[in-house]
């Protein structure tokens, strides 16, 4: 019977007061006093609720290349939050050329709902695409061009972050690196690098705190 009073204490509660992040964490928080385990909606942006940081490892594409990295964010609310990224970029197509180097990125991500988001920033690139023109393993006269690219723009992606206690794991599920300065890039081979490139099914895990 005390259980019973206790889950409609706090199904009342939860109807009444439930609107926010806040206040849903604080009625599980209710519900768990009375020894009573409710699931309420929204559960992730609940759980964003009173954050500080998050740090993840990512893996993903962009660039022409496969991206591993890691992020750093600062929540301003629980719906709002500052990242930073670092990630080093490496593709080895196959004997004959290989593009890899470093991307840095910054700007905020906004849940619109319990774990949709958008995320927004800029972005600094700075790799080198070289490439083997032998088409032999024992041609030792094969000459090796170089392309070096060095450029600014912005980023534009949507995703999904799902939030536990500390525990995140999210994706970007499609977005877009688009140029906006060129810092010096040189070489043959600039095309390897185009002024529009896709970002796809980046994953993220980590933890928030």
């Amino acid at each position: 019977m005390k259980k019973f009073v206790g889950l409609l204490v706090a199904f009342s509660i939860t109807q009444v007061f439930a609107s926010t992040p806040e206040n849903v964490a604080e009625v599980k928080k209710f519900a768990a006093e009375k020894g009573v385990k409710i699931s309420v909606g929204n559960e992730s942006e609940a759980n964003r609720s009173g954050k500080k940081y998050m740090l993840t490892t990512n893996y993903g594409a962009e660039f022409n290349a496969v991206s591993v990295g890691a992020t750093f964010g600062y929540y301003i609310d629980g719906n709002k939050l500052i990242t930073a990224t670092i990630s080093k970029i490496n593709d080895a197509d196959d004997l004959y050329d290989d593009h890899k180097g470093t991307v840095v990125k910054i700007g905020p991500r906004v849940f619109a709902g319990n774990s949709f988001y958008l995320d927004a920033g800029v972005f600094y690139l700075n790799s080198t695409y070289t490439y083997n023109s032998s088409f032999s393993l024992f041609d030792s006269s094969s000459v090796k061009e170089v392309s070096i690219f060095k450029k600014a723009g912005a980023t534009f992606k949507i995703g999904n972050q799902w939030q536990w206690d500390n525990f995140t794991l999210g994706v970007d599920w499609i977005g877009a690196a688009v140029e906006l300065v060129d810092l010096g890039s040189k070489g043959r081979d600039l095309s390897e690098v185009e002024n529009l490139e896709i970002i796809a099914l980046n994953l993220q895990i980590g933890m928030s705190f």
